[in-house]
């Protein structure tokens, strides 16, 4: 069957946060699908119920070293992000030295799995260690522009016959149900629907997902002088404390983005 002659699949998509926007551009890229994406909040909107635009972020896995499907996942969306800071600007994404840091080494640590894909991964000597610190790794990886980086999925969304339209649904049969009309297809069915709605999944009639919990975060924006980011945009760490394993107990961060800013952080209260 040609290209021209393939059946076009017509999908609704609840949500337009990295997950809802990343699920669109994907599917609009194997080229026969057709994508309309409902959501409350949309990129450059700044509201506490939509997360997206507050995350660092930085990559680092945090998969152990037993967990072999969650590392290939892990390694694709390092290469994902690895090509856009060597190919596009516009992404937001940006190659720097990560760096963890622990109070207390850990009792028989391991090398992440990680250190196999990124390139420079090694300990740390003690004459590279801020003070209060015993332990420490460093590696390259990238950072990531969160607002710069939801505009750029949706510009390409847009670009690729993607359409987007700001509403609340109550419900996956309601998301089924929204006339699906786009550039790429006049059906006004849904043949897939996709729920990319996060934290919403709790009152979704249909989901009513109560293991998910609202998880309140604290972080402070600092604009870096010039004459010292081109040092600064260079260093994202993690510090963690009482020896903790990677990626739990109290954790310290810095992420840098690529206009200037850093984000310190930060805060989590579960439930609240």
């Amino acid at each position: 069957m040609s290209n021209s002659q393939k059946t076009i699949y017509n999908v609704n998509i609840l949500g337009a946060g990295v997950s809802g926007l990343s699920t669109a551009l994907a599917l609009l890229e194997k080229g026969h699908y057709s994508v309309k994406i409902i959501a409350t909040h949309l990129p450059s909107d700044l509201n506490i119920d939509y997360t997206s635009p507050w995350a660092g972020a930085h990559w680092r896995s945090y998969a152990d070293i037993a967990d072999i499907e969650q590392q290939k996942l892990d390694t694709a969306t390092y290469n994902h992000f690895a090509h856009l800071a060597e190919t596009d600007p516009k992404a937001g994404v940006m190659f720097l030295n990560g760096h963890d840091f622990w109070e207390v080494k850990p009792k028989n640590f391991e090398d992440p799995w990680f250190k196999s894909i990124l390139k420079n991964y090694r300990h740390l000597s003690k004459e590279e260690l801020p003070p209060g610190i015993e332990f420490g790794i460093t590696y390259r990886t990238v950072s990531m522009n969160a607002p710069k980086y939801l505009a750029y999925l949706l510009e390409q969304v847009l670009a690729r016959g993607g359409v987007i339209e700001r509403g609340t649904v109550s419900s996956l049969k309601a998301l089924a149900q929204i006339p699906h009309n786009t550039r790429i297809s006049k059906s006004s069915k849904a043949d897939i629907i996709v729920n990319c709605s996060g934290l919403g999944n709790r009152n979704l009639l249909g989901v009513h997902d109560h293991q998910m919990f609202p998880t309140r975060g604290q972080i402070v924006i600092v604009k870096v002088p010039d004459e010292i980011w081109p040092k600064a945009k260079q260093f994202t760490m993690e510090r963690y404390a009482e020896g903790s394993a990677m990626g739990t107990g109290t954790i310290t961060y810095v992420i840098p983005r690529d206009n200037g800013e850093i984000i310190f952080g930060g805060t989590m209260e579960h439930w609240n």
